[in-house]
């Protein structure tokens, strides 16, 4: 027996009102809708439509969010399950930067910029072609960067691609306040936050990122990766884990603390507190991971590169450290790992 639904409820509306609150939500707002759908059957119903176009494809797009797939096209149906998957994350999660504060973020520089992108420089899937577009001085890089830093257990750069993408996110952990490094209390690790792993790297976001690791050897200096639905955080993680666990020789880190990893960077001083010693430096810096200890990663910075577009240099700047070096060390010696 099916019950009644009571007088003043919203089920008791007709189906054209039902209609009529659905039409009323705003086609970016992921949890109304995720809500209104899982509600009932009749206002399942109102999203009868939805199935037949890029509904929820497009409705993740405006929250910043793409995501992960295997060879196979994704159908419509994986796509909604998927919001469904952010959706019950944003309800639970408590961080103060995940949650619906980042998908609020997501939404509000998707929508600031939808004002402003050239629609030549698009396709059909509404990500920039960042090969043929000129969108130097147009595009950032995503805010959260700057809370994401990295424990000691970098994976070993010669792992396949699909166990580094696994491992990147059990590197890097998550900070609640960036201006902060007070030990591991408030960090949480990031792969339990599918929100900001999927969220789009860049804004626009980008079908191809190549990075150039300012730190690294000529041969292991620049690194690429693509997504056709756009570059998440994920993808970018999974590209600097591969080089995580490489050496950074004295010679190296006197030249970034001189130049930063791009010649022009306009962001160039020493990060090492004056009680520090050079033999110091070389101990806390001594691997590309350890460097993202010592620095703050802000994101990418775009220069032009060569005839075939341009690169994109991992952007840091300091922040505070102890006067005792084996004190910074022992803030990473001992990381949470769950």
């Amino acid at each position: 027996m099916t019950l009644a639904a009571p007088k003043n409820s919203l089920l008791s509306l007709p189906n054209e009102l039902l209609l009529l609150v659905y039409d009323s939500f705003e086609p970016w707002d992921l949890l109304a809708h995720v809500c209104y759908h899982q509600l009932h059957s009749r206002t399942q119903a109102c999203y009868a439509r939805a199935y037949m176009t890029d509904f929820w494809q497009n409705l993740l797009f405006y929250n910043g969010l793409v995501t992960p797939f295997s060879e196979m096209e994704p159908t419509k149906a994986f796509w909604r399950e998927a919001a469904f998957g952010y959706a019950n994350h944003a309800w639970t999660c408590t961080h103060s930067v995940c949650g619906r504060q980042r998908l609020e973020a997501n939404r509000a520089i998707i929508r600031e910029k939808l004002e402003t992108w050239n629609p030549e420089d698009w396709d059909g899937t509404c990500i920039l072609d960042s090969r043929a577009a000129d969108f130097r001085g147009r595009i950032d890089s995503n805010d959260i960067f700057r809370y994401i830093d990295f424990n000691n257990s970098f994976p070993r750069h010669d792992l396949d691609v699909e166990t580094l993408s696994k491992l990147a996110g059990k590197c890097a952990f998550l900070r609640a306040d960036p201006d902060v490094d007070d030990g591991w209390h408030t960090a949480d690790l990031l792969h339990n936050h599918p929100i900001i792993l999927d969220s789009f790297a860049t804004f626009p976001p980008i079908d191809w990122l190549r990075i150039f690791h300012g730190f690294l050897e000529d041969e292991d200096s620049v690194s690429e990766t693509t997504n056709d639905y756009g570059v998440t955080v994920h993808d970018a993680l999974t590209l600097l884990a591969t080089h995580l666990e490489k050496g950074i020789t004295p010679n190296t880190i006197e030249e970034l603390v001189m130049h930063g990893p791009w010649d022009d960077s306009e962001n160039v001083h020493d990060p090492f507190p004056d009680s520090w010693s050079q033999s110091d430096a070389v101990l806390a810096a001594h691997r590309v991971g350890h460097w993202f200890q010592v620095t703050r990663w802000r994101g990418f910075g775009f220069h032009v590169f060569d005839e075939t577009g341009y690169v994109a240099t991992v952007d840091c700047e300091g922040k505070w450290l102890p006067e005792d070096v084996q004190s910074h060390i022992d803030r990473y010696t001992y990381p949470r790992t769950s």
